[in-house]
């Protein structure tokens, strides 16, 4: 069973600091030191994601942000292979919330 999903953590989940979980993730993403420790991290989400990073850009990433708005090669990608990049389902300009109804 995933955490996320019980009853009482989504319950519990607007009594959550938000705003300093989203301070400290900042803060995280962005940090470059120390090195060694951005890149086990990396090395962690490669793993762990299985990241196909062959299609990446070679290129040292300073920091886990960099790491997810990494560039892919030329001719790579779904957006090369002319298919939509949008999530199965949705459609363009609308996002779907956690209830099923429409976000704009």
């Amino acid at each position: 069973m995933k955490l996320h999903r019980t009853r009482p953590f989504l319950r519990a989940y607007g009594l959550l600091p938000h705003r300093l979980l989203g301070a400290v993730t900042r803060t995280l993403m962005r940090a470059r030191r120390p090195r060694w420790a951005v890149r086990a991290a990396i090395e962690v989400w490669i793993r762990r994601g299985a990241i196909d990073v062959s299609e990446c850009v070679e290129e040292p990433w300073p920091t886990l942000e960099a790491f997810f708005l990494r560039r892919l090669r030329p001719g790579r990608g779904r957006s090369a292979r002319g298919s939509s990049v949008q999530p199965t389902g949705w459609s363009s300009g609308q996002v779907r919330s956690s209830r099923g109804r429409s976000c704009r």
